[in-house]
């Protein structure tokens, strides 16, 4: 193998070996095809990862943890917007049987 080509090598496996979120390079990484977390890391981020493209599967503990973050706020604006309009439909409901009570 000529030499460019074993540059090329070593940079595309060094493309495989950092963090998709943040290239962080060390550090303790998982692969999100084997922790389950590549459809939510898609579904956050709007970065497709895919087996086959030669480019990292691997979440560091940083990300990681930003990801949960998303995760849960998410939810919690989800809860909080039906809470809401629960509440709202309820009053206005209430404002129809008695539309003179404040």
């Amino acid at each position: 193998m000529s030499a460019p080509c074993k540059e090329l090598v070593t940079l595309l496996s060094e493309y495989a070996m950092v963090c998709r979120g943040c290239l962080a390079a060390s550090g303790e990484m998982k692969n999100m095809f084997e922790c389950g977390l590549h459809k939510e890391f898609a579904k956050y981020t709007d970065v497709q990862i895919r087996r086959d493209d030669g480019i990292s599967e691997l979440i560091c503990s940083v990300c990681e943890e930003s990801l949960v973050i998303c995760k849960n706020f998410r939810s919690q604006c989800q809860q909080s917007d039906l809470l809401l309009r629960n509440s709202l439909m309820m009053f206005r409901k209430n404002s129809l049987k008695n539309p003179y009570k404040v």
